[in-house]
């Protein structure tokens, strides 16, 4: 027999997961999640979701919702549903709206209630905040001029058209005036100083956590006038200061003068202190509001013009400047002639402001008395001023002249070089000149040394310039005559004779015969000719003979022809009709016993002369004979081709042959029936030459062109920047590129231009003649590339507004750079980018603690670039979080909770379902006790942690266990059981909360 055994069970508890469920209780929230609202009017509707857990083992099971709206308004009820409706609520905000609170709060609790009466409901929190834009204005002391200090008064109106009233202050967070100089201030009152005048745009900005309000307004700073006057024209020259000289070169000189560039100005007038008559205007100014005028000068001296300028603002102003007008200094003297008289002299024309010197000493007063002198006479006139300084020469003299005549010898004289020195004589006395190599002085006399052949000329002279007095004589030195007479001795039968050389001057005689005409007949029969050439001089008598006979001349005759040889062939024989008497001349001639031969040992062309006889009587013959070379026969130098070409010309032939070979006619090639890398061989043929010597061949060979074009890595670069250029033929290929700037050259395939412009690059491929190096296979390509000119960039800066506070942040930009058309780039620091002038307004939103946003617009406009930056700080919102720890999830025992809130939180609050408060701390855990009673309990724990920024809220729920539990199971109505068959425990626990246990119990 088995017994049944009756088990009762106790179980305690040990954590508090052991309850905790996996699921949320339904909560409450904005339909668009948003927890903090700017309001727009009085009346603000806002919606709400009610989201149920789809894990939730209740959602069948709920009864209704009940909404407390937090603003003492009847609370809404909603029927129980697994996907609830949203619910919208009024909120009425008119004692808010329209006044300078900035910030109300409205905390919306939500219970779900279950069809289990016996439940208790649970609890959703949720905390709404509206918030007031503030409205910025501000006030001008007054239109100021330069250098006056204006006050500013900002202030701040209510939200929402709450009138012109004035708020405080405190409840804004971002106060800022842009004056437009740069800078920024703070404060609602602001006192400054324009150091110049101008149009000024102010803006005035003011700020809270719901959003940043400008006012801006323009007004006009006035300068005070500054006069400057200064002439307009180059001819006016600054001496000192405000003093400037003109220089007078005709009878009128103009001056325009300008006061344009007085500052701040919009009234002018002029005046003019100098002499009468002098000055007028040209033409007349336009009064009273002419800045620049133009005067006419008719009169040197002295001239003050004065300008005043005005303006509505403080006083008037005035410049002035001073003109000298100067006349160009002149001169003219007439030239006194040279006499031998003292004279009375006296300058023409006379100027009594000029000085005049006459050899050194300065004269005020004239005629002055001038006697003859043996110094000539120097005047000087001089005049100068500012204008510069001229100067005008006269020379003269004023002497006796005496007379002079040479005594001997006194007529023309001829001497033999080499003869006695001669003493020259004059009367009176005198200075002389004459050759230097013949003629010398000494204490006694003046001498002539006839030592050198020619005519000279000596003179002596008395006085100077116009009253000098001379004489002069020509003596002729003559040297013995060398008489030349040249001609032969020997002659042939007959000639017609003329002396040689012929001198005309020379008397000739033939056997004693004075011959006066040439050419004279001579011949064998009346010979031997005495010739006598005879002549004299101061020297004496000179004279030449010759004698001269005939001879028979005989004739010669040539058996060798002319001939052509190749070079390095055996000699040849030459034969001519006298092989005794007679002989050979010419180069690579050589004799022996058998007689004369020519060699052809090198290429050229030699003349053969055979001769008989000498001198006169001498009869040559003559043969040529032409050598050439070995490789006389040039077919000319071998071809490389490129297959574009349609033929070819075998030039540079040796003369007088004719090609043969493949596809040719005459010396031209069809390039078109040659295949490709293949070489073809042509015969060049001189039928003319011998056959040892008159052939040679050249080559043909055809290659196709390189693969044509290429490409640039860009088409627009600035200056400075790279474009690299690449070709589409792989290799083999000779690259050149034309840049279009002046670079050129083979593989510059990578350039940087240094001015803009539109530039055309031009590229050339070609492959290499084996044969030369030289180009053969060309293609060409180009492209056009365009350097954009940098433009100055101006002054880049924009601003913000606001540049701080809560997230969300939306912030708007003013973009205070040029709007010309050009091109900004903006990176708004939190990813996003904006291609525009001004970007839209951009919502910023928070991180976990505060966050910095670098905004940076970049300005590209041609090749010119600049940026400017800003920050902008953005405060985060709270987020609520928090950890539940238990030692003991039973009633009476201690939960504490430990703060996990982030977004920098200032205020942690928790609330508990059972009506407890406590507040929250990072220094330590929060630590309360929970009870119940014999049934478990939910409660709802509501963490709120706030900052400036607002609130968030975090919620947790937790089960508090009775004190025990006592586990007792029975068995339903007998205490037996069969073997195999199931049976039904039943358990009569106080709390079970699991499923109840079913087992199977054995027979026993």
């Amino acid at each position: 027999m088995k017994k049944l055994i009756l088990v009762t069970l106790f179980v305690y508890c040990t954590t508090g997961l052991l309850f905790s469920q996996s699921y949320n209780n339904p909560t409450i929230a904005t339909c668009d999640g948003v927890q903090f609202y700017c309001i727009t009017g009085p009346l603000e509707e806002i919606c709400v979701n009610i989201i149920v857990d789809p894990n939730d083992p209740n959602r069948d099971s709920i009864d209704h919702f009940e909404i407390d709206w937090g603003d003492n308004s009847t609370n809404t009820v909603v029927p129980g549903s697994p996907n609830p409706a949203q619910q919208t609520h009024i909120y009425n905000l008119s004692d808010f709206f329209g006044t300078c609170k900035y910030q109300k709060s409205y905390t919306i609790v939500m219970q779900t209630f279950l069809n289990d009466t016996l439940a208790d409901p649970t609890n959703s929190a949720f905390i709404l905040t509206f918030r007031n834009p503030p409205v910025a204005r501000f006030a001008m002391s007054s239109n100021p001029c330069a250098n006056e200090g204006v006050t500013f008064q900002g202030s701040v109106t209510p939200g929402g058209g709450g009138g012109l009233v004035d708020c405080p202050v405190s409840g804004v967070n971002y106060e800022v005036w842009d004056l437009g100089d740069g800078q920024y201030y703070t404060g609602s009152t602001l006192g400054y100083t324009f150091n110049n005048g101008g149009t000024y745009n102010i803006n005035y900005c003011v700020g809270n956590v719901c959003d940043t309000v400008c006012s801006s307004g323009t007004f006009t700073v006035s300068s005070q006038p500054n006069a400057e006057l200064i002439p307009a024209t180059n001819n006016a020259i600054n001496v000192f200061g405000n003093e400037y000289n003109i220089c007078m070169d005709d009878s009128l000189e103009y001056l325009q003068l300008t006061g344009a560039n007085s500052f701040a100005s919009n009234s002018f007038s002029w005046s003019v202190d100098g002499p009468s008559y002098g000055w007028q205007w040209y033409p007349d100014p336009e009064a009273p509001d002419t800045n620049i005028i133009a005067m006419q000068f008719s009169r040197p001296g002295k001239y003050k013009i004065y300008l005043k300028v005005s303006n509505t603002c403080i006083a008037d102003d005035r410049a002035e400047v001073v003109v000298n007008v100067i006349r160009v200094p002149s001169v003219s003297l007439q030239a006194q002639g040279d006499t031998c008289t003292a004279i009375k002299y006296t300058p023409i024309p006379l100027d009594t402001a000029v000085i005049y010197t006459i050899n050194g000493i300065e004269y005020d007063s004239f005629p002055v008395i001038l006697p003859l002198s043996n110094d000539t006479y120097f005047l000087e006139a001089v005049d100068s001023n500012f204008c510069g300084e001229v100067h005008a020469y006269d020379t003269f003299a004023l002497r006796t002249a005496p007379n002079i005549a040479i005594a001997y010898p006194n007529d023309y004289q001829k001497f033999c070089s080499g003869s006695d020195t001669i003493q020259i004589l004059s009367f009176p006395p005198g200075n002389w000149t004459g050759p230097a190599s013949s003629l010398y002085t000494d204490t006694s006399g003046v001498f002539f040394i006839p030592n050198t052949a020619g005519t000279f000329e000596i003179s002596t002279f008395r006085g100077a310039g116009v009253c000098r007095r001379a004489d002069t004589i020509r003596i002729v030195v003559e040297v013995p005559i060398e008489v030349p007479l040249d001609t032969p001795a020997l002659a042939c039968l007959e000639a017609d004779f003329t002396p040689s050389p012929f001198d005309s001057t020379l008397v000739y005689q033939i056997n004693g015969v004075v011959q006066d005409s040439f050419p004279v007949k001579m011949n064998a029969a009346f010979g031997p000719y005495f010739i006598t050439a005879s002549t004299s001089n101061t020297c004496g008598i000179f004279e030449k003979s010759v004698v001269s006979s005939f001879i028979e001349p005989e004739n010669v005759e040539i058996y060798s022809r002319d001939t052509v040889l190749c070079s390095g062939t055996d000699r040849i024989y030459l034969e001519a009709s006298d092989t005794i008497i007679g002989f050979w001349e010419g180069d690579h001639i050589f004799k022996n016993s058998g007689g004369f031969y020519f060699d052809p040992v090198s290429p050229g062309s030699y003349l053969l002369v055979f001769v008989r006889g000498f001198d006169l009587c001498r009869r040559t013959d003559s043969i040529t004979v032409n050598v050439v070379p070995g490789n006389a026969v040039e077919a000319g130098e071998d071809l490389a081709v490129c297959n574009t070409e349609l033929s070819v010309q075998l030039g540079n032939a040796s003369p007088g042959g004719f090609f043969s070979g493949f596809a040719v006619n005459g010396d031209i090639v069809d390039i078109s029936q040659l295949a490709l890398d293949t070489s073809y061989a042509y015969t060049y043929i001189n039928p003319a030459l011998p056959e040892t010597c008159n052939r040679d061949t050249r080559s043909v060979t055809v290659y196709g062109p390189p693969t044509a074009g290429f490409s640039v890595d860009r088409d627009t670069a600035c200056r400075g920047e790279t474009i690299r250029v690449t070709p589409n033929a792989a290799s083999g290929v000779v690259y050149l590129v034309d840049w279009g700037d002046g670079t050129a050259g083979p593989g510059l395939l990578q350039h940087a231009y240094s001015e803009p412009g539109t530039y055309q690059v031009n590229y050339t491929a070609f492959t290499v003649n084996p044969l030369n190096n030289e180009p053969l296979c060309t293609v060409k390509d180009d492209v056009q590339v365009e350097i954009p000119a940098e433009q100055m960039p101006g002054i880049i800066r924009f601003d913000v507004f606001p540049d701080s506070g809560c997230a969300p942040l939306t912030v708007y930009f003013n973009n205070l750079s040029p709007n010309d058309g050009r091109q900004y780039i903006w990176d708004l620091g939190n990813g996003q980018k904006y291609y525009g002038y001004n970007p839209p307004p951009v919502t910023y939103y928070d991180g976990i603690s505060d966050t910095s946003y670098q905004v940076r617009v970049s300005m590209v406009n041609g090749c010119g670039a600049a940026d400017f930056s800003r920050v902008i700080e953005v405060a985060p919102r709270p987020r609520a979080a928090f950890q539940v720890d238990f030692d003991e999830p039973c009633s009476g025992s201690v939960a504490e909770l430990t703060l996990g809130s982030y977004g920098n939180p200032l205020n942690h609050t928790y609330y508990l379902s059972n009506g407890h408060q406590y507040s929250g701390s990072f220094d330590q855990p929060t630590s309360f006790q929970l009870f119940t009673g014999d049934q478990p309990d939910t409660v709802d724990i509501w963490l709120v942690s706030s900052n400036l920024c607002g609130s968030d809220t975090a919620r947790r729920e937790i089960v508090v266990s009775p004190p025990d539990v006592t586990a007792l199971v029975v068995l339903p109505d007998t205490t037996r059981l069969c073997e195999g068959l199931q049976a039904q425990i039943i358990t009569t626990s106080h709390y079970m909360p699991m499923a109840a246990v079913t087992t199977v119990c054995a027979c026993l």
